[in-house]
Parts: C-alpha cells; sequence; structure tokens
C-alpha cells in the first residue's frame, strides 16, 4: 500500500523506520510499504495517511461523501475520536476535527475496499 507523510513535523519523521525501510519520512512524501507495516501506520492518522490518490484499494480523494458517512460533518471532536477508536485507528490527543474526519473516511473507505 501507499502512505504519505502527512505529520507536521519540519525535521521530518522517524517512525517505524526499522520496519518501514523509510529512515526519514518528509513532509508529503509517499512510499509503498507492505500493508502489514502500513495498517501499524494508519493507527496514526495526524502522521501518516493512505495515499487514496494513488491506491488502487480506496475510493477517490475528491469523491462525494458516502451518506453512510455524512454524519461526521455534525460529530464532536470526542464523538470523532471515539469512532476512530471503534474503527482500530490509535488518533493522537490533539488531533483535529479536519484529521479526524480524513482518517475516518479513508479507514472506512480501505474496509469497504477490502
Amino acid at each position: 500500500m501507499k502512505i504519505k507523510y502527512v505529520g507536521v513535523k519540519l525535521d521530518g519523521e522517524t517512525a517505524f523506520a526499522s520496519e518501514s525501510g523509510i529512515a526519514l519520512w518528509l513532509a508529503g512524501e509517499v512510499h509503498e510499504i507492505k500493508d502489514a507495516v502500513g495498517a501499524k501506520m494508519l493507527k496514526h492518522p495526524d502522521v501518516f495517511a493512505l495515499d487514496v490518490a494513488q491506491s488502487t484499494k480506496a475510493a477517490e480523494p475528491d469523491a462525494a461523501i458516502d451518506p453512510a458517512s455524512a454524519d461526521l460533518l455534525v460529530m464532536t471532536r470526542d464523538e470523532l475520536k471515539e469512532r476512530a477508536k471503534s474503527l482500530g485507528l490509535d488518533v493522537h490527543h490533539n488531533a483535529g476535527i479536519p484529521t479526524l474526519v480524513r482518517a475516518i473516511q479513508v479507514a472506512e473507505a480501505t474496509k469497504a475496499a477490502e
């Protein structure tokens, strides 16, 4: 699967370096990662995301919101965090609403495509 670094560290990210084979992730970089490692990385949606633009397993990034997930737009931050956790995502305590919504959408689209 293709994973994209979406974190905010200007000097790059070294998380999962030993497992992914990528020593340093810089802003916006995309790398092909083994599915098992990618699944672990996606549990940190404030740092890594599925590169849906290039993935064949997920929905198009600009696709209309699925009516089943339209409720995300009216949920509170705490409700979004709970929904993310129910999907197995390990969300950062400071993750904002847009990050949570996108992570949930990607997780749900990936699950539906499997």
